[in-house]
């Protein structure tokens, strides 16, 4: 199998976007770019130089309907595929993501489910009006997260970091969640996430990165250049991105300009 470059994967991840985007226009779905894709869009319209992922967010109930599409539409999908708790037992993430199954993605130390070239999809569940008990919620459950990304991972070593208490505490976590399995752990937290009304909420959050923000965001939209296209985007982008990356128009230090994922993506 041919091992595929960056700009290699990055085109291949950019088309499945492209898809993505004609499916939610076509049956009314809202998106956003986000997180280091809406970054990218406008501080290089198109990837971070060094990054390879693409990620969208979508309000819950358009997520649930996306869902289901690609379930009721799966040959018509192909070679696409969505990977979700619910379509695939292997699967290691309470997010969704959309890949393409003529690639092959090796990873590093998670456990292997079948992924190709993807992007990320992450649901915005409705919070509390009072933010900060929002808050203290979705802090209790970043054990939990430990829990599903230990749980995912092929051996234990790279728990056994940190010191020895720490060290052994993940351990534990590490054998816990293989013992639950990935799949039950990811389930669970998905219909956690979803305990608050998404329509009566005035903000919204991602229980995975605890991200808050006004509902109004998936109204308030604009498009936006990403490479060969245009994609939704919120119109304040830069309240979006302050809250993530600060500073976000300044580039990192060189040291830092590496992507994040520790894997290698081939041909089939």
């Amino acid at each position: 199998m041919k091992e595929l470059t960056l700009r290699e994967i990055q085109l291949a991840s950019l088309e499945i976007l492209k898809t993505f985007a004609d499916i939610c226009e076509e049956n009314g779905f809202k998106y956003l770019l986000a997180y280091g894709t809406l970054l990218g869009a406008v501080r290089h319209k198109g990837f971070i130089p060094w990054d390879d992922d693409l990620d969208v967010i979508m309000p819950r109930p358009d997520y649930n309907r996306f869902i289901e599409y690609c379930k009721e539409h799966k040959e018509q999908l192909k070679p696409l595929e969505l990977m979700h708790y619910s379509t695939n037992k292997e699967y290691i993430y309470p997010i969704a993501r959309l890949s393409d199954s003529r690639y092959v993605a090796d990873y590093n130390v998670a456990k292997d489910y079948g992924l190709g070239t993807f992007i990320d999809i992450y649901p915005y569940d409705g919070c509390s009006v009072n933010l900060e008990e929002s808050q203290k919620d979705r802090k209790k459950l970043k054990y939990f997260i430990a829990l599903i990304y230990l749980s995912g991972l092929k051996k234990p070593e790279k728990s056994l970091q940190g010191g020895v208490i720490r060290s052994v505490g993940k351990l534990c976590i590490y054998c816990l969640g293989h013992i639950i399995g990935a799949n039950r752990l990811c389930e669970f937290f998905d219909k956690r996430s979803q305990r608050i009304n998404y329509d009566n909420s005035k903000y919204v959050l991602c229980t995975w990165d605890g991200n808050i923000t006004p509902k109004s965001m998936f109204e308030n939209i604009m498009y936006i250049s990403f490479e060969s296209g245009k994609f939704k985007a919120p119109m304040d982008y830069d309240l979006f991105l302050t809250q993530f990356y600060g500073n976000y128009m300044e580039l990192p230090p060189e040291n830092e300009r590496v992507g994040h994922h520790f894997y290698k993506i081939y041909k089939k």
